[in-house]
């Protein structure tokens, strides 16, 4: 089995009602921080231990994004995070903004305190897939934009055959 879930996984993983998805995707993060609480103790057993200070909108934030991320999130689903995300504390949403290139987009904004920083997402309001990124925290800034990407399941000529 491939690592990615498939839109039919993700259709019965994902709740659709904004309260239920709304508890699942903190719960979602919860199992994540668990992840890297572990991890880090195994990987540093002498260091603090690990601990989450976001807050639950913070978790909502951030864990909507990475599902809007996944190209397979059903339509339903898809809705309901970008529902979500409008009703959530502290997230602002703007629907007819512009990226860094200028293209259309919908931006989504969470300041969540001094240690996470403030995050800016630009999705396409056609396709809903992500633009660009931005993200600034007290110890580090940065931007990720992306570009189509297409591909073919046809092999090239070999550029390094010699006739």
């Amino acid at each position: 089995k491939h690592g990615s879930p498939t839109s039919a996984e993700l259709a019965a993983k994902l709740p659709a009602n904004q309260a239920a998805l709304r508890a699942f995707l903190i719960k979602d993060a919860n199992a994540d921080d668990a992840k890297a609480a572990a991890f880090a103790r195994r990987s540093r057993p002498h260091a603090a231990p690990y601990v989450d200070t976001r807050t639950s909108n913070g978790k909502v934030f951030d864990q909507a994004i990475d599902y809007l991320y996944m190209p397979l999130v059903p339509s339903a689903q898809r809705s309901a995070m970008f529902k979500l995300l409008a009703a959530t504390p502290g997230v602002q949403v703007r629907p007819h903004a512009r990226d860094s290139l200028g293209r259309p987009a919908i931006m989504l904004r969470n300041s969540d305190g001094p240690v996470y920083g403030t995050t800016t997402v630009f999705e396409d309001p056609a396709t809903t897939r992500p633009l660009e990124e931005d993200f600034a925290g007290v110890s580090f800034t940065g931007k990720d934009v992306f570009k189509s990407i297409t591909f073919t399941n046809t092999r090239p000529a070999d550029p390094y055959r010699h006739n």
